[in-house]
Order: structure tokens, then sequence, then C-alpha cells
């Protein structure tokens, strides 16, 4: 049928315009077939719907899991869980960790506590023995057990614990050292000149409580040092015979027949 119009359309029409109408028919049959084909037009990112907080950060992870993506959540704490569970499928870490919670690891604050405890005793009383060493130079004669002579600037003692901290010092003024210790030397201290001496020795953060009478009356002036008590253990305490906290000391005058002070001593009470 289709071969008999072209026919009859050739013979009235002539070839060369029967080929136009064929053409201009083809041009209709084309456009009739693309306005019954659907939108696929991709519209520009301004227009596309936005997709939920953390949707295409979970789909990639769900993606790289080998998990379908989940769907969005209906509120922010089923989103987060949602997240956490295709973080912890992939075997990434759920969530940042956090430095000052690390374990094995104190916070920047504790560390700097603890560098403040330890640089309070540096040169001073629950220092090393090495440490000591390091500012006095080595003793001049070993005394007994653990005590050691030193002079360095004047004759003064240390007696250093059983874990090596020194527990103990006892320093001489610059005074003849066959007097005794009761009888006064021209070159005794003041008690006030010889409590600046002693806080030469006492660890940073000693904190004064108070000034009682000591050994055969002699004044002590009662000091707390967490610095100490950190560095000096309670059994190195127990083991020197003292009877106050880690962390307690005192610093025991020794006044003259004529109130000059002779010596004193430091050490854990």
């Amino acid at each position: 049928m289709l071969v008999m119009l072209l026919e009859n359309v050739l013979l009235r029409v002539g070839p060369w315009r029967a080929l136009g109408a064929i053409f201009a028919l083809g041009l209709v049959l084309i456009v009739a077939i693309l306005i019954g084909q659907p939108d696929t037009t991709v519209a520009p990112p301004s227009e596309l719907p936005l997709a939920p907080p953390g949707r295409q950060q979970l789909t990639a992870r769900a993606a790289v899991a080998g998990q379908p993506a989940a769907e969005p959540a209906a509120s922010e704490s089923a989103a987060a869980a949602a997240l956490e569970t295709a973080t912890a499928a992939e075997g990434l870490p759920t969530s940042t960790p956090d430095v000052a919670q690390a374990p094995g690891k104190p916070p920047d604050d504790q560390r700097a506590a603890q560098e403040a405890l330890r640089q309070a005793i540096v040169g001073r009383l629950g220092d090393t023995r090495q440490s000591i060493e390091s500012f006095i130079g080595p003793p001049a004669s070993h005394l007994s057990g653990q005590e050691f002579l030193y002079r360095a600037p004047t004759r003064f003692t240390i007696t250093y614990s059983h874990s090596g901290r020194v527990q103990l010092f006892t320093i001489w003024s610059p005074r003849d050292a066959s007097r005794h210790p009761l009888q006064a030397d021209v070159r005794d201290w003041t008690l006030s000149h010889a409590r600046e001496i002693a806080s030469l020795f006492l660890p940073l953060d000693a904190q004064p409580l108070q000034t009682r009478k000591g050994f055969l009356g002699q004044p002590e002036d009662v000091y707390f040092s967490e610095a100490l008590g950190q560095a000096v253990g309670r059994a190195d305490y127990v083991l020197a015979g003292a009877k106050g906290p880690a962390g307690s000391l005192g610093v025991l005058f020794t006044l003259t027949d004529s109130g000059t002070v002779s010596m004193f001593t430091i050490g854990i009470r």
C-alpha cells in the first residue's frame, strides 16, 4: 500500500518534490518521538533538594563497607547513631579521641602540674642524691648509714632516705666546729637570717602551718609540701620514724645561750 502511494506521489509532483516531502515527513516523526520522551534534564545544583545532615557521608561510608545506604534519620540522635554504625562497619574510629582522656596519656594541664611538683624539690628537701650533688658536688666524707658530710658553702650534712631522696639537712653556721652548739659564736646567725637560709632548702610549694616548741624546747617551723609528699613516700616516713603524713616537714633551729642560731635541721617529720 505504501509503495503504491509513493508511486502516485512521484507521478504527480516529480521525483525532487517527492524527496522533499519525504524529508519533511521524517522531521515531523522525529519531533513527535522526542515530545513523547520523559524530561531527563538535570536541575542546576541550586535547585536540587538538599540531603539531610550527614546523608552524603553516610551513603559513601556504607558503600565502602559493602552495606546499603541507610535512610535519612528521623532525628539528629538517630542520624548520629546511623553514621556511627556505618563508620564502625568501615573499621574507622567512631569519634575523634579526646586527647585529655586518651588512656595512658595525662592531659596537658595534669602534665604541667606534675612537672611543677617535680621542679619544686630540685636542689631541695625531697630531691635525689644525684640531683643534689650536681649543685653542691660530691660529699667530703661518709659519716654513717645514709648520712654524708658536705662543705658548700658551709658545713652541713645530708641524710638520704631508703629510696635515695633527701630526708634531712643539718646546716651549721660558719662557726668553730669544736664549739658546743649551745655556746654562742660571733659567726652564728640571727633567727630571721637562719629562716632566710632555710627557705632555700624548702620545697617551693611548702606552706607554713605553725611555729611550735620542738626538741628541747627549741623553735620549730612546721610546713606541708605536696611535692615532698609525692617524692618521699609514706614508706620512707615510716622507716625514718617520722609520724606526720607524707609531705609534712619541719625546720628545727638550735638557739645558743645568747639567742643566736648555731645550726638548724630541715627534715621530714
